[in-house]
């Protein structure tokens, strides 16, 4: 029995190729889940009643670490490995959602102090400054938030107010793969943080004597 291959012209041959590679994108593509975004949230939310000539201070920067310089939210795994989710990001630069925080939080505790973030401009003129860089700020893979940072107040033109230290501040998120309950957990540390800032700085306003008034 005689058996007769027909051969597809190249063109053709090409066509359907060219078909295959468009429908296995266009299924990859409609297969890929949406993209979320996050927010950091203020756990200082009971606003204090402020001063008429509240103390100002300068808040920032606080330098993040070259990892976490990236829309995406990184995670630990295990040993050196960092997972970056391409799919869970957060909605504003990290760093300045960790400024913005940090801000409201002490803004919101201190009736004596007024925050004003870095870049402030040439018409704020801070009495206070808050410096520091952050070594850690991500989630392991057991869901213990952490946050690791290098801080500082410093007075303006002057030596600093207080010594420059290292604190480290932990939170456990309710699951590790859960973007949303990573974000609150990290928003934890930035609380806790944030209330070792204003008990430092009410102690500092206890001891330093008032300016006298201008005439």
């Amino acid at each position: 029995m005689n058996t007769t291959t027909r051969l597809l012209p190249a063109r053709t041959w090409r066509i359907e190729l060219i078909g295959a590679m468009v429908m296995t994108l266009l299924t990859g593509c409609a297969s890929s889940p949406p993209v979320r975004y996050y927010q950091l949230q203020v756990t200082e939310t009971v606003a204090a009643d402020a001063t008429a000539q509240p103390v100002i201070l300068g808040l920032g920067p606080l330098n993040i670490p070259g990892y976490l310089d990236r829309p995406q939210i990184v995670t630990r795994g295990t040993g050196a490995r960092l997972r970056v989710n391409d799919y869970e990001r957060w909605a504003e630069p990290l760093q300045a959602g960790i400024e913005r925080v940090v801000a409201v939080n002490i803004d919101n505790q201190l009736a004596g102090v007024a925050v004003a973030v870095f870049p402030y401009g040439s018409l704020i003129k801070p009495d206070l400054r808050l410096v520091g860089r952050l070594i850690q700020f991500d989630a392991n893979a057991a869901g213990d938030a952490i946050l690791d940072v290098q801080w500082a107040l410093t007075t303006v033109g002057k030596t600093s107010a207080t010594r420059p230290r290292r604190t480290r501040y932990t939170a456990t998120a309710a699951s590790s793969s859960d973007a949303d309950a990573v974000a609150a957990a990290l928003a934890n540390t930035l609380g806790q943080f944030s209330r070792d800032v204003a008990n430092e700085l009410e102690q500092m306003l206890l001891t330093t004597p008032a300016a006298p008034d201008a005439p």
